[in-house]
Parts: structure tokens; sequence; C-alpha cells
């Protein structure tokens, strides 16, 4: 009986944070040519509350990350994407992870 209603709580408390991350609200922070060289980094340039990033590559490989906590990295014409278990105080980043210049998306998750 006990496990079953461990094994309740259990899926209880993921359905929640299932249907809780279902409603976050993404928020574009960079588009409409954002464009990056070979290697450079680009920032939102200002401190927001967030727990999660994603970026676009439309053509380069791309990293999108939280500065001070990491990043993830997805090929050409992927969505990369990082996330934390909670919120943090910082900013999204995107980096260009080719040999070449292109245009980004970036978004962030509060």
């Amino acid at each position: 009986m006990r496990k079953i209603r461990s094994l309740t709580a259990a899926l209880a408390i993921a359905c929640v944070g299932v249907f809780g991350v279902t409603q976050a609200q993404a928020l574009e922070w960079a588009g409409n040519g954002y464009y990056l060289s070979s290697g450079q980094n680009g920032f939102l340039n200002r401190k927001v509350w967030l727990y999660a990033t994603n970026g676009y590559g439309e053509g380069p490989a791309n990293c999108a990350g939280i500065r001070g906590y990491g990043n993830g990295c997805a090929g050409p014409r992927e969505f990369s994407a990082y996330v934390l278990a909670g919120d943090v105080y910082s900013e999204p980043y995107l980096h260009n992870h080719s040999t070449f210049g292109g245009t980004f998306k970036g978004y962030y998750y509060a």
C-alpha cells in the first residue's frame, strides 16, 4: 500500500511539472537577421529570470546557453537547448560554432 501511495505522489508531481512546463512562455530575444561571425557569442546584455534557453542557426551550427551555467549545442538548422532545474538571474546567449558566419534565432523561458 505504501508503494502505491508513493507511486501516486510521484506521478502527481511529474504531471504538475509537465503541465507547468507546457504553460511556459518562450520569449524571443534574437531574430530577424541576428548575425554572428564564426566563433562569436551574442548576449541579451541584461539579466533576466530564466530557467531555459534555446537557439537556432539558419545555416551555422549553434550553441544556446545561460551565462555562468553552461550551454547545449546542435548542428546546422537544428534547435539547441540548455535547461536548468529552476530559475536563475542571468542572461541567455548564443554562440556560432561554425567556421562561417550566419543568422540566428534565440529564445529564453521565464
